[in-house]
């Protein structure tokens, strides 16, 4: 059915400020008969997570894994903003060799590479220096494709969040830039009096 489709683009002029809120669902996550047998356009998303959370060690796995249950949708959705922000899950500066750091970094640049390409170029820019250092990741679930699971890469920069839904098959992303959705920040510093919602 396709399912969600969400994409928020705010620009100055001709120049694109911000890309967030980013929201791109799937149900199901592969289709599996007719035409399009074979599509899975979250395919990547879903991968990367599942590649870092095998790559960590049992300690490191601990910090990373989030209480309770698996949430059956993104959290930081409509009016939820501010959980985009909340702590968790084990930090960039944790992990322990170059296979670890480059799949969390690596979970970031697979949703922003679906933008046109200087626009990534852009958005991977703000995840340089401290932004990156202060990047945490957090899973929730099985690590296998028939397992429910959920996980949310986040930091100051950039808050990315994917979820199984009650099947595993039924996907959910969001990604969103705390204080700058709909290039709030930004429109502010250039001097916008009459602002987006922060939510």
């Amino acid at each position: 059915e396709g399912h969600h489709l969400s994409l928020n683009f705010t620009s100055i002029g001709d120049r694109v400020i911000s890309a967030t809120p980013h929201c791109v669902c799937a149900d199901p996550m592969e289709v599996t008969a007719g035409l399009f047998a074979g599509l899975a356009p979250i395919h990547r998303e879903d991968y990367i997570g599942r590649d870092l959370v095998r790559n960590l060690d049992t300690e490191q796995l601990a910090r990373t894994r989030r209480t309770g249950d698996v949430p059956n949708n993104v959290r930081a959705g409509p009016r939820r903003a501010e959980i985009a922000a909340e702590p968790g899950g084990i930090a960039f500066t944790e992990l322990s060799d170059e296979t670890q750091r480059h799949l969390m970094l690596g979970i970031a640049e697979t949703y922003i590479s679906n933008l046109p390409h200087e626009l990534a170029h852009a958005h991977m820019s703000r995840l340089e220096g401290a932004a990156r250092e202060a990047l945490r990741f957090e899973w929730a679930g099985g690590f296998e494709t028939s397992d429910l699971h959920y996980y949310r890469l986040h930091g100051p920069a950039l808050s990315i969040e994917y979820s199984t839904r009650e099947r595993v098959s039924h996907v959910h992303t969001l990604w969103r830039e705390p204080g700058n959705d709909f290039g709030r920040a930004q429109l502010a510093a250039a001097g916008q009096k009459d602002l987006p919602p922060e939510s």
